[in-house]
């Protein structure tokens, strides 16, 4: 660190050795009040170290105001690249009329590699956590769901018992709806089942409860119309 003087207010300050050239100003403040005035336009002719006054920075703005910007004062007649309807613009490169003939015309070449690492990002970012597109009140929706699917097997299963408790090998499990007398294990899978780390649990959680011999049964809103025909059949199994 070494010792520089502040020309703005004086005062000694410490910096970097690296800053000893460039270094002017011991704070923001005082930066600001030793360089007012001292900046200037890239198009002046005046000599560097004039300064420039605010009734001067005035008389050049009302100078201006109103004046048309030269690149936008003509007009070109094109037509456009994908629908063929003809339109005029200011600008001389523009290909299509409208913001959605740009998006159809417009060919997008994507690159399957870089596809591939954008979707490997996304699957790590979202990796235990519910996509909100899935947000749709899992918990009271399933809740219903299950009920709903309880009432069904009862009919063919009599025995049958909701949210059966049940302990494996390694942990302790609920099952949604459970026949005993079949070993059947009932269970509505959600869009919460559809997250990669939802998904690696049931694996585990269906090895283990197949190791005690019981069969897992899963049902989704696509086959739930189809329940009473499951039952049917794995009542005459």
């Amino acid at each position: 660190m070494i010792t520089l003087i502040c020309q703005t207010c004086k005062e000694s300050f410490e910096v970097y050795s690296c800053r000893k050239d460039t270094a002017k100003y011991c704070c923001v403040l005082c930066r600001n009040i030793g360089s007012k005035g001292e900046h200037f336009s890239p198009n002046t002719e005046f000599k560097t170290g004039q300064k420039f006054s605010k009734e001067r920075n005035k008389k050049i703005a009302k100078a201006h105001k109103g004046k048309p910007k030269p690149w936008l004062q003509k007009t070109y007649s094109k037509i456009c690249e994908y629908c063929g309807e003809k339109f005029e613009t200011k600008i001389n490169s523009r290909r299509f009329c409208c913001k959605v003939c740009s998006n159809n015309g417009v060919e997008r070449k994507i690159d399957p590699e870089v596809e591939r690492i954008r979707r490997k990002k996304i699957s790590r970012a979202m990796k235990g956590k519910i996509p909100a597109n899935l947000k749709q009140n899992i918990k009271s929706n399933n809740s219903f769901r299950q009920k709903e699917m309880f009432d069904i097997v009862k009919k063919y299963f009599p025995d049958a018992k909701f949210n059966f408790y049940i302990k494996t090998t390694r942990s302790f499990r609920f099952l949604d709806t459970a026949a005993e007398s079949k070993m059947l294990d009932f269970e509505y899978d959600g869009k919460v089942h559809l997250m990669k780390s939802v998904i690696e649990k049931d694996k585990v959680r269906k090895k283990e409860l197949k190791e005690l011999g019981w069969k897992r049964i899963s049902i989704n809103r696509k086959n739930f119309i189809f329940l009473e025909n499951i039952c049917e059949k794995l009542k005459k199994d």
